[in-house]
């Protein structure tokens, strides 16, 4: 269906934060509770970064902390900065595609979703990025 980069971000108050993995080293980096988790240890295991990864169950709770300061850098679907004042992307750190099952049994189902999908992406390119704003604009 889609692939979801995720991205490291931080507060543009936080300048010794950078792009370098070293300088994560000791921070705590906030993660919604999700596929990210797993990606992103990955991440900070490949870099040998000792940081604290703290879960959060939603991107209210993720954000509100990531706002207040309670962690130094927020992961983030998409760029994570989109919408927000002070905020600056820092680099990718994976990514993990989506897929939509059926049962083998119903491929008339599978025709149609996979017209479905080919219709969306054709005719509203950035229906997810859309639908995702919305969903932060209610947050």
């Amino acid at each position: 269906m889609g692939k979801e980069s995720y991205y490291l971000v931080r507060l543009d108050t936080k300048p010794e934060i950078t792009a370098d993995p070293a300088s994560l080293n000791g921070k705590k980096i906030g993660v919604l509770e999700s596929a990210m988790v797993g990606v992103l240890d990955k991440y900070l295991e490949d870099h040998y970064v000792e940081a604290e990864v703290v879960k959060y169950p939603g991107y209210t709770e993720l954000s509100d902390a990531f706002n207040a300061g309670e962690v130094d850098v927020m992961a983030a679907e998409s760029d994570g900065a989109s919408g927000k004042d002070h905020v600056e992307v820092l680099s990718s750190f994976g990514a993990a595609d989506y897929y939509l099952c059926v049962s083998k049994t119903r491929p008339d189902l599978l025709a149609e979703l996979n017209t479905a999908q080919t219709l969306l992406e054709a005719e509203e390119p950035n229906y997810l990025n859309s639908l995702r704003e919305n969903i932060i604009r209610r947050a």
